[in-house]
């Protein structure tokens, strides 16, 4: 599914805005990125391990 304009250089205003989280959890070390919609709804979610590459 494509979220997003198909016109280039849409206007925000138009909906098209989007904007990323980053939590770190200070126990484990786990960092958990979202991309969010312009109301919070949750596109993407990936969380990484500490110490493992390549994920």
């Amino acid at each position: 599914m494509t979220h997003g304009s198909r016109a280039r250089a849409a206007s925000p205003a138009g909906g098209y805005q989007f904007f990323g989280e980053v939590d770190i959890d200070g126990g484990s070390g786990e960092l958990t990125v979202r991309l969010r919609e312009q109301d919070g709804t949750v596109l993407f979610t990936r969380t990484l391990q500490p110490g493992r590459v390549g994920q």
